[in-house]
């Protein structure tokens, strides 16, 4: 049972995550039940408490753990059509943080992916690479670059 202050935090429950023994509650307000198991076979982020709270707007968003339970609970992988790039690297953020390691990954492909067709898109991806501290992300930007893929930053 959510308790007052737990309840005054949320605006919205999301619409495909209504149903589960954790309550996660984004920055952005709105909050999403999910059955334990689906958390704990990819991530520590629900060990014990039934509810968690998120703090950081920049990318513990609803946006972003959609992304992420859409990999775990639907094996839904985003497209540059349904999810804008900066959508997926706030998603990588939130995965990275949380160790949600196969879903990371599965976004890191998805980043590399667009990025022959946009300079852009190649420094959004270092950055969040230096941000996150990924050397691997780093080093397909680098293997990217040595093999032509990418044209000029």
């Amino acid at each position: 049972m959510s308790t007052a202050n737990e309840l005054a935090a949320i605006e919205r429950y999301h619409e495909r995550y209504t149903n589960g023994d954790v309550t996660l509650i984004l920055a952005d307000k709105v909050a999403f039940k999910i059955e334990r198991h689906y958390l704990t076979a990819h991530s520590p982020l629900a060990a014990g408490d039934p509810t968690v709270h998120f703090a950081d707007a920049s990318f513990e968003t609803a946006t972003s753990l959609t992304i992420c339970l859409d990999h775990i609970v639907r094996s839904v992988r985003p497209d540059d059509a349904a999810a804008a790039a900066a959508s997926v690297m706030a998603a990588y953020r939130f995965a990275d943080k949380y160790d949600f390691a196969m879903v990371r990954e599965l976004l890191r492909a998805n980043l590399l992916s667009g990025i022959a067709s946009s300079p852009r898109r190649v420094q959004d991806v270092f950055a969040l690479a230096a941000a996150v501290g990924d050397v691997g992300l780093y080093e397909s930007l680098i293997r990217a670059a040595g093999s032509g893929v990418i044209a000029s930053v």
